[in-house]
């Protein structure tokens, strides 16, 4: 749940695509003084195959690298931003595979030949 008034004028990056929930709610809990986890879940998240995560669109897919590099940007504890690092590390891994999966035979070949060679 969010409070209205917290929110104020945090609104989502509309030039990220993907994970802009995650840079939203970062921020979100950046402007709370107390959160309160409770044992039930009140998210859903509901996916279509229109979804930016399904597309090929990889410009799109890959805003999400900028959301996490900005929420590491703003850690001030090194501890979490050692753990985020290795999460942002993890997402540009996970993010290699999505776009070679998007190359077809010809495309694979060069970017072989660039990065390989």
């Amino acid at each position: 749940m969010f409070i209205r008034s917290i929110i104020g004028d945090l609104r989502f990056d509309e030039s990220i695509h993907n994970c802009e929930d995650t840079l939203f709610g970062y921020k979100y809990i950046k402007k709370c003084s107390k959160i309160v986890l409770g044992p039930e879940i009140h998210y859903k998240y509901v996916q279509d195959e229109s979804s930016v995560i399904h597309s090929k669109d990889t410009e799109k897919y890959f805003t999400s690298l900028i959301a996490w590099q900005e929420i590491l940007n703003e850690l001030n504890n090194k501890t979490d931003s050692e753990v985020l690092s290795k999460k942002l590390s993890a997402d540009i891994l996970c993010h290699e595979v999505k776009a070679w999966k998007t190359l077809d035979k010809k495309e694979r070949k060069n970017t072989k030949r660039i990065f390989f060679y």
